[in-house]
C-alpha cells in the first residue's frame, strides 16, 4: 500500500484531520469514491515551477515562437497529465 493510500485511509477513518498530497496522484483516487467524502482544497498549498531555457539573442530574434512554444508546453502538460495519470495510480477492479 502507498503512503498516500494509508493516509487517506486514516482521513477516511477519522484518525487525522487533513493530509496533503500532490495531485497527480490522489485526485483519481480521491474520485473514485473508495475513501469516503473527502473535501480537497482548491487552494495549492505549494506550487512548483518549471523552466525552459532560451538563449536571449535567440529570445530576441524569435520571441513570437518562443511565447508560442511556452503556450504550447503549457497545454499539452495538462493533456497528457489528464491523460497519464492513470499509470501512476494504483489499478482499481
Amino acid at each position: 500500500m502507498k503512503d498516500y493510500e494509508t493516509n487517506l485511509i486514516k482521513l477516511k477513518n477519522n484518525r487525522i484531520d487533513g493530509y496533503a498530497a500532490q495531485d497527480i496522484t490522489t485526485d483519481r483516487v480521491i474520485a473514485s469514491g473508495d475513501y469516503g467524502e473527502i473535501i480537497r482544497s482548491k487552494v495549492p498549498i505549494v506550487t512548483k515551477d518549471y523552466f525552459l531555457l532560451i538563449n536571449s539573442d535567440f529570445y530576441a530574434a524569435n520571441t513570437d515562437l518562443i511565447e508560442k512554444l511556452w503556450t504550447k508546453i503549457g497545454e499539452i502538460r495538462e493533456s497528457v497529465t489528464q491523460k497519464e495519470v492513470g499509470r501512476y495510480a494504483k489499478k482499481r477492479d
